[in-house]
């Protein structure tokens, strides 16, 4: 998609307002952007793109533990999580687990509250939240 050029016609309804889903490749992209009035006055912006998913998170109850696990395409940049309001961060991610981090978590008894945030390294975040009952 590198170089491409997709061309956009104002549409009647909003001639002032021009919207477009362009579709971006994995990765940093620079988007060049130039509009051109009806007087021919061209004006132009440049972007930084960047092509990816959200980490994905999935959260499961073995025994007494909570099992966590996040799994990213592009590199794993930090996890935090409240179990009960107890707030506990990974900010260094080691190399070998950069794409794939699974956490053991001991629940407390009865209702156990999670959220948990994961960013990527594009700083793209993905949330979840939910609850849990541990009554052996």
């Amino acid at each position: 998609m590198t170089g491409d050029e997709i061309q956009i016609n104002v549409s009647s309804d909003s001639p002032n307002l021009i919207e477009e889903d362009v579709p971006v490749p994995k990765g940093e992209h620079k988007l060049t952007i130039w509009a051109v009035n009806i007087h021919n006055i061209t004006e132009t912006k440049e972007y930084t793109a960047i092509g990816s998913l959200k980490p994905k998170i999935e959260v499961y109850a073995q025994d007494e533990n909570l099992m966590i696990t996040v799994v990213s395409e592009d590199a794993i940049k930090q996890v935090g999580y409240k179990l009960n309001g107890r707030l506990t961060e990974f900010t260094e991610i080691p190399d070998v687990v950069k794409h794939e981090l699974t956490i053991k978590q001991p629940m407390d008894l009865g209702e156990n509250r999670l959220e948990i945030e994961a960013i990527n390294i594009y700083n793209i975040v993905e949330t979840f939240e939910g609850t849990i009952n541990y009554n052996p």
